[in-house]
């Protein structure tokens, strides 16, 4: 059987032009023998201007004849698959339903996980609570959910004191709460304590009071530094008697630092006492106190904070204690009006400190110098050129 003109084979299938049925066979044996490949078999054809080369590893290959009345629809047939009896059946093409099923169970399946997700965490809510949930949350839910609450209302107090009502009808609701966790929850006190500081309602000091002879030395250290950030005169006498017989440095150290926030000269005999205590921390802060007082007794030591060759003499200070330490005695000079005095060092502060936050405290203290010369009569010695 002759084979068409311009007969083509895919892949390595045989091409022979104008040739018969037998030599081509013939030379297809020896093209196969030459170059180790299996020899194909060859089937007749299949009517339609097509057939079949069949390789012996069982897959059928279409080997189209280019006759122009070739039917165009197959062209468009994919490769057939053999069964194990060596017949052939079409594989069978995805459709538009199959794919449109997919892309909707897709979705579908992902609203599903998020409604189960949310329906088995009942209760999950968007965004921060507010503070009145947070209460319930305190009286009513577990001792992780309690602990949660109050860490979350002390952040809120710190950051968004604007979002916490101080209102007296607030603060009755609340206190309830830190006298039942109170000593008992020690975090969940801790942190509720430092609110009560932070709302300064003195409705709070009745409260407060009891826990100064807390055995817990940080409970004693939040509730004196809460009662000195409520600013009530009544607090000056309790935290007074606290400091006199306090053993703890760390309470003593923050009851000092509460007494600069107290507007009350009673404060003062103990602040200056505590200029000489062997505790560096609690003289630096009974020479700040005392400049918040307006007090200039403390004014040498002052000066030594704001000397960084000084405080990089202490080995145990980190460099962010260091600059806070330098900033609040930049303020105090501020405070005291003593600026114009500690001119040059200001001045060399500016050009020289390595501390962003430091170097803007002491720009805005030359500010300070220009005003408090104005306000007394005397022109600058000379020009400060203000930022």
């Amino acid at each position: 059987m002759a084979s068409s003109p311009s007969g083509r084979a895919r892949g390595t299938h045989l091409q022979r032009d104008h040739r018969s049925g037998g030599n081509a066979s013939h030379e297809a044996s020896e093209h196969c023998a030459t170059h180790g490949a299996r020899r194909p078999t060859l089937e007749p054809d299949t009517g339609s201007g097509e057939r079949i080369t069949r390789p012996r590893r069982g897959k059928a290959v279409l080997e189209r004849e280019n006759h122009e009345d070739f039917p165009a629809a197959l062209l468009d047939r994919e490769e057939e698959a053999l069964h194990a009896s060596g017949e052939t059946a079409p594989v069978t093409r995805n459709s538009w339903p199959s794919i449109f099923l997919r892309l909707l169970l897709l979705p579908t399946g992902f609203v599903l996980i998020l409604f189960f997700v949310f329906y088995f965490f009942g209760g999950m809510e968007l965004g921060p609570k507010s503070p009145e949930a947070y209460v319930q949350s305190l009286k009513f839910g577990g001792q992780e959910e309690r602990l949660q609450a109050a860490y979350e209302l002390h952040l809120l107090a710190e950051e968004r004191p604007e979002r916490l009502p101080a209102t007296e009808a607030f603060v009755a609701e609340l206190l309830p709460v830190v006298a039942g966790a109170c000593p008992g929850e020690k975090l969940v006190c801790h942190h509720l304590v430092l609110t009560l500081g932070r709302i300064g309602n003195a409705k709070a000091i009745p409260t407060l009071l009891p826990f100064l002879s807390a055995p817990d030395a940080t409970l004693r250290s939040h509730v004196v530094w809460a009662l000195g950030a409520i600013g009530h005169p009544s607090v000056v006498e309790p935290i007074l008697t606290q400091l006199a017989h306090e053993e703890d440095e760390n309470v003593r150290i923050v009851g000092i630092y509460a007494l600069g926030l107290l507007e009350d000269d009673r404060v003062l005999p103990l602040l200056q006492e505590s200029l000489h205590d062997p505790s560096r921390q609690i003289a630096w802060n009974a020479a700040l106190s005392l400049a918040r007082h307006g007090d200039p007794t403390g004014i040498e030591v002052i000066g030594q904070l704001l000397q960084r060759d000084f405080l990089e003499r202490i080995p145990d200070m980190t460099p962010t204690e260091r600059s806070e330490a330098m900033i609040n005695a930049i303020r105090a000079l501020s405070h005291l009006h003593r600026t114009a005095e500690f001119r040059e060092t200001l001045e060399r502060i500016i050009r020289e400190d390595p501390d962003l936050e430091v170097r803007q405290a002491a720009i805005e203290a030359r500010k300070k110098t220009v005003v408090d010369a104005l306000e007394e009569g005397e022109a600058p010695r000379r020009k400060l050129e203000v930022p």
